[in-house]
């Protein structure tokens, strides 16, 4: 049965839910988690498929239609096909994607896209080997770019490939990523570098706007922007007049597009998270034991929206006291 829908305090209908399944991630990125992940302290606790599955099906009864999974790290959960298989046969819910390193990707790609899985997104910074392992402390670039294409072959398209470019590392790679894309039939996204956690040291000397991303870009052809419509994610999306190519440039703080968000988060923890850089954190996942816990959860998730911002403050300097996107799946 459908409930009201989930409007927050600044008129925004929301329709999209990121999961961040794990805190877990095998990679070192240097604008990330160079030292490795901030966890908590105690035994290794996740929440299972079947807890998952109830949180997202009150989700879809107020009205969420996408989900996506990140982590960390997704594919390091051994039970990541069970969560989708549960999630993508829920009622409401038209899509359910992942956000990934790919690096082990290949071997799982068919089996995710007959649980139902939709699409991926898949982060990848350099397409040169040895920068790899330098931006990523201990990747493997043959094997992400296996899992590009094991997703390919299995189906899961669009693709969705994010890269961070930065000054003097791999902001001369912008057109190698350009023809990468355009040869796999991949949708390319690049992304400012934020001024998160580990990353504002970074942030002041490598940073490349999106001004500077969209001049590089240039260098490959004529571009047009295209409109945007109000279930757009945040990118400025941009179309190549001689090949029809399309890439989204994100500038989370000169042009963001917090007045169209439709989207709020949850943390592995089962705890709600109305902005990726809010700082309030509403725990949601003991309310799963109430007996009546479908009006309970209800009004908790209500109640937790209210926190939801009107937009970031990057632009301040408040990162939501996040250590790195690792924590809340970027």
């Amino acid at each position: 049965m459908a409930l009201s829908p989930l409007i927050d305090p600044f008129g925004r209908s929301i329709r999209y839910l990121r999961i961040s399944v794990t805190p877990y991630c095998n990679f070192r990125c240097l604008y990330c988690q160079p030292d490795g992940p901030h966890l908590p302290e105690g035994p290794r606790e996740e929440i299972s498929p079947r807890e998952w599955e109830k949180l997202v099906t009150l989700f879809a009864r107020m009205g969420v239609e996408k989900v996506r999974l990140s982590g960390g790290e997704p594919t390091l959960r051994k039970d990541l096909v069970e969560i989708v298989s549960r999630l993508s046969k829920i009622e409401g819910i038209g899509e359910v994607s992942l956000s990934t390193h790919a690096m082990h990707l290949a071997p799982l790609a068919k089996e995710l896209a007959r649980a139902g899985l939709s699409r991926v997104n898949v982060s990848l910074d350099t397409l040169d080997a040895d920068r790899f392992r330098e931006i990523s402390g201990r990747g493997d670039l043959r094997r992400v770019i296996e899992g590009v294409d094991a997703a390919l072959a299995a189906g899961l398209d669009p693709i969705k490939l994010n890269a961070v470019p930065m000054k003097g590392i791999n902001d001369h790679e912008i057109g190698d990523f350009l023809d990468f894309s355009a040869k796999r039939g991949l949708r390319m996204r690049f992304i400012e570098l934020m001024p998160v956690g580990v990353a504002r040291e970074l942030y002041e000397t490598r940073r490349m706007s999106g001004d500077e991303i969209l001049e590089r870009m240039r260098e490959s052809g004529k571009w047009a922007e295209l409109e945007r419509h109000g279930k757009d994610g945040p990118a400025r999306m941009f179309q190549r007049e001689s090949d029809g190519l399309r890439v989204g440039v994100i500038h989370p703080l000169g042009k963001n597009f917090c007045d169209n968000c439709n989207r709020v988060r949850l943390t592995h923890r089962g705890e709600m998270r109305g902005c990726l850089f809010g700082a309030q954190n509403v725990p949601l996942r003991h309310l799963l034991e109430a007996e009546d816990w479908e009006r309970v959860l209800e009004d908790g998730v209500r109640q937790a929206l209210l926190s939801k911002p009107e937009k970031h403050r990057l632009e301040e300097g408040d990162d939501g006291e996040l250590n790195s996107l690792a924590q809340i799946g970027g």
